[in-house]
This record gives C-alpha cells, sequence and structure tokens, in this order.
C-alpha cells in the first residue's frame, strides 16, 4: 500500500483518494465493461471466486443497462 501511495504520489495523483483495493476494483470493473472474461479478470486480480467478480461486473453493467442512457437530455 505504501508503495502504491508513493508511485501515485510521483505522478501527481492525490495518494489519499486512492488504495490498492480501489485499483484492483477499478481494473476488474473497466476489465468486465470492456468483455473481458472472469477467469481472465480473476488471473489479473487474485480473486479465488467468480462469485466476487460478478460482483464488479454487475457494477459494470448497471451503467451500461441504465433506462436514464435511453433518453435524450
Amino acid at each position: 500500500a505504501i508503495l502504491i501511495k508513493k508511485y501515485l504520489s510521483s505522478a501527481g495523483f492525490d495518494p489519499k483518494k486512492y488504495s490498492g483495493h480501489s485499483l484492483r476494483s477499478g481494473f476488474a470493473t473497466v476489465a468486465a465493461g470492456s468483455g473481458a472474461d472472469e477467469k481472465s479478470i480473476m488471473t489479473m486480480t487474485g480473486h479465488k471466486t467468480t462469485q466476487m467478480v460478478r460482483r464488479y461486473i454487475k457494477e459494470s453493467n448497471l451503467f451500461k443497462n441504465n433506462a436514464l442512457s435511453k433518453i435524450d437530455l
């Protein structure tokens, strides 16, 4: 965690806004939203069960299938 915060700070990001977990979660969510299969996501994130990975996939699909996206505002 300290190493991640060090590199975030070096890159100009506020390390208080990020953690190892948020980066892992963000990767899994974006990968699922981009069509990556569960097994390949699990290989990268170290998740042991598809149940946990599916939580992120569900969050990703929440925005894709949102009824609000069908309204032209």
